[in-house]
């Protein structure tokens, strides 16, 4: 005699993970595009606007999305107050004919250029971090987790 199947068990349901907030972090990489200037811009803002999103999620995503947040405020100011003096300084100081030398006129653009770079490994080091279900944040912080 041949036994009867065994009955069909249901898969269990899907349980979707809880946030993490890396995302805010990834889309800082958005830099990378070629826009000069662009690019930094349109990450900064994405960093904002994604991390202030994630405070909605609660826990570990609204930390991680408030300390990615406070990031792109940072590296926004600091992209418009040194791309702007460079090019206030190149049409001031040399009345928009060019400068005889790249230095005094190019040491706000070389200053963003490094602070760019540091941009670059702080979106790294968070998506990294922020993957691992970790929380990531570099001491200041201008808006709350709630």
């Amino acid at each position: 005699m041949t036994m009867p199947p065994p009955p069909m068990q249901q898969p269990p349901p899907y349980v979707r993970p809880p946030g993490n907030g890396s995302i805010a972090w990834i889309v800082g990489l958005i830099v990378l595009l070629c826009l000069p200037f662009v690019g930094s811009l349109l990450a900064a803002a994405l960093m904002i606007g994604l991390g202030l999103a994630q405070r909605s999620k609660g826990g570990l995503a609204a930390h991680n999305g408030a300390s990615a947040a406070t990031w792109g405020v940072i590296y926004l100011v600091a992209t418009i107050v040194l791309v702007g003096a460079h090019f206030g300084l190149v049409f001031w100081v040399t009345g928009g004919e060019g400068a005889d030398g790249f230095f005094p006129v190019g040491i706000p653009i070389t200053v963003w250029g490094l602070v760019s770079l540091v941009h670059l490994v702080m979106c790294i080091w968070g998506t990294v971090v922020t993957s691992q279900n970790r929380a990531f944040g570099f001491g200041v912080s201008f808006f709350r987790a709630r």
